[in-house]
């Protein structure tokens, strides 16, 4: 049986031109440029027409299940790794803890807060906030989940309608941008408000701010969802799937699959992530599984707070503490897969829809030549001519059922 690692660098890719190379061009890798030399790279458009360019409209995309047909949401995706239960007609949400300051999004996720502050955090605004009805449920870091239940008692009909006249734009979308043109209406307004009034002075946000960091002084609510259903991962590929990630929406991807979610102590979406913990974990599972999805979302937070030297850095770590190790270790024979879900370019600090480059290698070089480009990146995949305009047929090029 063939074996697989997709090693997911999550907003890997971005802008470029003659005079300004991007972080993957300018990164050094040569362990990921050394596969280029006898893989096959080529660009990929992982996100349809129509369709925000999330990380959760992505990955769905290139695990091999289409948008138009499989996409409820990022929410309720989050909300299945939660362990929250949900039924026919519940809606979701997602909840950032974010930082606002004189009505600019000053930072997304409230300065990549930890689970132990933010966990106290949405527990004192589940007792204070004034939900009538909602359920609010602590996930990770900066990313937590509102509920509405279909039944609850007094509930707002028009909170019951997804992706249609409810506006809600993700944070992360508006950095350093002025929020009111972007605030919820109705009850989600209201409790956006009240948690302003009821984090300003908690004493973690005190704290945190004496040590310079940002604080947590208000929710903001996006990203609502409805219960997904996806086909079985093993059933469409004749594999058995693993999937390593530090973020509740790629679980949630894994869980709805049925594939096998591997947690990993010390792994994060930062870039001071255990890269090894990460590689280990993955040799791990190759011994039980034919498919190894690992997700690794540092370059996305880079591009996200607009830091050019830092993804290029965290491009250089993957490349050194996780492809370069893994090669060491791996069967010469499984099938390394790299790639971005999307591109996060450090100039507009959010996703694009832009096509994304593909990196596939393995020493039997049954695969296209990549035409004597040897340097993995974003203008060298183009060149090729290599391109897949519909992302979730991508893994089907690649595994043999």
């Amino acid at each position: 049986m063939n074996k697989y690692i997709l090693i997911l660098g999550d907003g890997m890719s971005d802008y470029y031109s003659d005079d300004s190379p991007s972080p993957l061009m300018s990164a050094n890798k040569p362990n990921i440029d050394r596969l280029a030399g006898s893989g096959e790279m080529g660009l990929v458009c992982t996100v349809p027409e129509g369709f925000s360019p999330g990380s959760d409209v992505a990955n769905l995309s290139i695990l091999g299940y289409d948008p138009k047909q499989h996409y409820s949401g990022r929410s309720s995706l989050e909300a299945l790794s939660m362990g929250i239960k949900l039924n026919d007609g519940d809606i979701t949400y997602r909840c950032n803890l974010v930082t606002i300051t004189d009505g600019i999004m000053k930072d997304y996720s409230a300065g990549g807060i930890s689970n132990k502050e933010a966990n106290e955090l949405i527990q004192y605004l589940s007792d204070n906030l004034d939900l009538d009805g909602l359920e609010l449920h602590a996930g990770i870091s900066y990313r937590h989940c509102l509920v509405q239940r279909k039944n609850t008692p007094n509930n707002n009909s028009s909170l019951l309608i997804p992706n249609s006249s409810l506006t809600l734009t993700p944070p992360h979308d508006i950095t350093d941008k002025d929020t009111l043109p972007y605030l919820p209406k109705g009850h989600f307004l209201a409790l956006t408000k009240q948690s302003q009034k009821l984090l300003v002075s908690h004493p973690i946000n005190l704290a945190r701010i004496k040590k310079g960091l940002n604080p947590a002084n208000s929710i903001w609510i996006w990203g609502q969802g409805t219960k997904p259903t996806l086909n079985s991962f093993e059933g469409k590929y004749g594999i058995k799937g693993a999937m390593i990630s530090p973020v509740d929406l790629l679980k949630g991807i894994a869980i709805a699959s049925g594939m096998t979610n591997i947690d990993v102590n010390g792994i994060t979406a930062c870039i001071d992530t255990n890269y090894k913990a990460m590689s280990d974990a993955t040799l791990k599972a190759l011994k039980t599984h034919d498919f190894v999805y690992l997700h690794i979302p540092a370059p996305d937070e880079c591009g996200h707070i607009g830091d050019y030297n830092l993804k290029k850095k965290s491009i250089e770590l993957i490349d050194q503490k996780v492809v370069g190790y893994l090669l060491n270790k791996i069967d010469p024979n499984c099938t390394l897969i790299i790639m971005p879900d999307h591109a996060t370019p450090v100039s507009i600090k959010t996703h694009t829809r832009d096509a994304v480059p593909y990196l596939i290698a393995n020493n039997e070089k049954r695969l296209t030549n990549n035409k004597g480009q040897v340097k993995y990146n974003e203008a060298n995949a183009k060149n090729t001519g290599n391109f897949i305009p519909e992302g979730h047929n991508f893994l089907q090029k690649i595994i043999q059922k």
